[in-house]
């Protein structure tokens, strides 16, 4: 009798890769935003990039719950939860980042 898997990968082509949706969910949206933050910071300055940057946040947390609805109704439940958790990540970070940006 083989030992069962705790966690259960939705399908092969994400065993293969070997790295699990959750984190992959995670890595891509922390890449995303590293990406336009050193962007807007580097050409708008610290005030307006830090508004812009947090509602660009705002904007990728509402889109990471529109995929996360439709990862849940195609059944893949680890890519849902990985959009969640970064949907939660990105609207605290956004809306800290806004504040901040107004408070200077």
């Amino acid at each position: 009798m083989e030992p069962e898997d705790d966690y259960p990968y939705d399908d092969e082509q994400d065993e293969q890769q070997g790295m699990r949706p959750l984190s992959r969910a995670l890595f891509i949206n922390l890449v995303i935003v590293v990406l336009y933050t050193g962007v807007l910071m580097a050409f708008e300055g610290r005030d307006e990039g830090l508004i812009v940057s947090g509602l660009m946040m705002l904007g990728q947390a509402a889109v990471n719950l529109v995929a996360m609805i439709v990862m849940f109704v195609m059944g893949k439940k680890e890519w849902g939860l990985g959009l969640l958790l970064s949907a939660l990540i990105l609207g605290v970070v956004g809306f800290s980042a806004c504040v901040a940006g107004f408070q200077y």
